[in-house]
């Protein structure tokens, strides 16, 4: 093959990966804003639907909520609605023997979930949450597991205590917990949590 025919052929894939992940993005993407609705015990949060015809923009209150340890908090998306609570955080000495990620301590984010109306499973993991030290780096995951909290994928009327194992190299007196309903958007709640280390 001439070496034109090479860039031509390379230039056209090129193309192609180009318009298929533009198309997909524009497919997959969407509105990543969620509103917050409070109401007296509670606070709710919304996924917006655009309606046709409409260009509804959310408003800037609707910023990453506070959530506070043990309070539930009620997300809604196109699929129905579910409740997340962050239960707080705890230590452990288990090690992994294998791992290379340097672990200075080992710390469990412990939270509840359950499936209110989605017709979606709903499935909570490690995956929907950053966590960060108060140094502002983030923290890797580590893999340990407590038996007693494993995440599940949860039936209309489905609960599940869940936990998930973070690697924190140094000393931090907070950690500061993103949740994010899609990880490819923004978070839309936050909690800070003080480590007594």
């Amino acid at each position: 093959m001439g070496r034109d025919k090479i860039k031509k052929i390379i230039n056209s894939k090129i193309t192609i990966g180009v318009i298929c992940f533009c198309v997909g993005g524009a497919v997959m993407g969407g509105d990543s804003e969620a509103p917050i609705k409070e109401s007296a015990d509670s606070k709710e949060v919304v996924q917006q639907e655009e309606q046709e015809g409409s260009s509804n923009k959310p408003s800037q209150k609707e910023d990453v909520i506070k959530m506070e340890l043990g309070k539930k908090y009620s997300i809604k998306t196109d699929s129905g609605e579910y409740n997340i609570s962050i239960d707080g955080i705890r230590f452990t000495d288990k090690r992994n023997q294998f791992s290379e990620k340097k672990a200075k301590h080992v710390m469990f984010l412990d939270y509840s979930y359950e499936n209110i109306s989605s017709t979606n499973e709903v499935y909570i993991f490690s995956s929907n949450f950053k966590i960060m030290d108060s140094s502002g780096n983030i923290l890797d995951s580590y893999p340990v597991s407590d038996d007693n909290r494993i995440s599940k994928k949860l039936p209309i009327g489905g609960k599940c205590k869940a936990t998930d194992a973070y690697a924190l190299p140094d000393k931090s007196d907070t950690v500061k917990v993103l949740f994010y309903d899609n990880m490819f958007m923004k978070p839309i709640g936050q909690a800070e949590i003080k480590t007594n280390l």
